[in-house]
């Protein structure tokens, strides 16, 4: 579990909140873990994004430097 500081939490709060009250008291258990569940998987996303994004541009760097050193190389 993580936490947060800041307004997240009772933003959160107030979110779940409506889409319990939104579903029907039979599919209430449900809501609230999708509700739950859907900023996880939102983070979850976000980090890989960002990490192949970071990977991405690193690598392209690494091959860039590696050129330019080859053809500076004294012969």
């Amino acid at each position: 579990m993580t936490t947060s500081t800041g307004a997240a939490p009772p933003r959160r709060a107030l979110a779940t909140d409506m889409v319990v009250r939104a579903a029907p008291p039979e599919r209430a258990g449900a809501a609230a873990a999708i509700s739950s569940t859907a900023p996880q998987l939102g983070g979850a996303f976000g980090i890989a994004l960002l990490g192949s994004l970071i990977t991405a541009v690193y690598r392209h760097d690494m091959a860039t430097a590696s050129r330019w050193r080859l053809w500076r190389a004294p012969c």
